[in-house]
């Protein structure tokens, strides 16, 4: 069985597009979201369902989690 990926996505504002492809991507398990703006943040949180561990002001923390497979760049 294929491992499915754990995606970041950093930088959210053109960033929220990619978020939508990959959460119905079938082989991205899940994906987390960073951006230094805290607004943008929130309204992706609300638009997707993401946790408040799922969102991150900072990419360090999807740098220093083993889990993350990749991070895309936007």
């Amino acid at each position: 069985m294929k491992k499915k990926l754990k995606i970041g996505v950093v930088g959210v504002s053109f960033g929220m597009e990619f978020v939508a492809i990959y959460k119905k991507h079938p082989d991205v398990e899940s994906v987390v979201i960073a951006d230094i703006d805290e607004r943008l943040l929130k309204i992706a949180q609300e638009k997707f369902g993401f946790c408040e561990e799922e969102c991150f002001t900072d990419i360090q923390p999807m740098l220093d989690d083993p889990e993350v497979d990749a991070i895309h760049i936007v």
